[in-house]
């Protein structure tokens, strides 16, 4: 073999989640696969589905807003393990078989970054940004800030510091089986806690969130202080 072809699968968990016994989630596959390559032989890994899929008010599969946050870390987490190329599926809802069609019962329909009319997902918003900050970056190290805060810690082209940070008090499973489950609307917060995070900073810090908006955050005593919460936060300037 030259590489590996890796197709591997996600249910109602975000990417990261290790908290199931099985390897049924994105991050424990991708290291299991890993784990693999250092015991024969390390070869480039191409993941050809990864995918972050709405399919209305479906407990397996992510809201709108968390498909938004999930392609966020399956890019990071995928660039943290020197993953190749990660091919999304898909760029349109529907299928090849019914161009633009749907189907509300068939989850298959609705695993694009656009729906059926062209329009963008908050996805394809997230992607674009994801790629910006990605862009040239290389992966430094995994960090783990404060309890349960999780990161990783990468270097942009010019050499400069790029956190990608969020907290996991809440855990990693997003929604469960349940009569009448409806997911909640792509502009209403969908994590219930937060926490306040400090961190060192020399000058002026710039937050991105997981559909790319910005903000500027200005140090106070060598010091800038985030919010955390299950969202994932792009953070350029600032250090640990």
């Amino acid at each position: 073999l030259d590489s590996i072809a890796y197709h591997l699968g996600r249910g109602n968990m975000t990417p990261d989640d290790e908290s199931l016994s099985s390897t049924w989630n994105y991050l424990p596959s991708l290291k299991e696969l890993r784990s693999l390559l250092r015991q024969y032989g390390d070869k480039p890994v191409y993941l050809t589905e990864v995918y972050a899929y709405t399919r209305p008010n479906f407990w397996w599969c992510d809201t709108m807003r968390r498909a938004a946050e999930n392609v966020v870390l399956s890019y990071a987490l995928a660039k943290a393990e020197q993953v190749k190329v990660v091919f999304f599926y898909q760029l349109m809802d529907s299928i090849w078989a019914d161009i633009g069609g749907v189907s509300e019962t068939d989850g298959e329909y609705f695993y694009g970054l656009f729906d059926r009319f062209g329009a963008p997902k908050a996805s394809a918003l997230s992607y674009a940004a994801t790629a910006r900050r990605l862009d040239g970056a290389e992966f430094v190290r995994y960090v783990e800030p404060a309890d349960e805060v999780r990161g990783i810690e990468f270097k942009t082209a010019d050499g400069a510091p790029l956190l990608l940070l969020w907290d996991r008090a809440e855990g990693g499973i997003q929604s469960e089986d349940s009569p009448g489950y409806a997911g909640l609307e792509p502009w209403e917060k969908h994590w219930r806690q937060s926490r306040k995070l400090s961190l060192p900073a020399t000058g002026a810090v710039t937050v991105y969130d997981f559909i790319g908006r910005q903000r500027q955050l200005t140090p106070a005593g060598g010091r800038i202080e985030l919010e955390l919460s299950g969202e994932p936060v792009w953070v350029a300037g600032a250090t640990l």
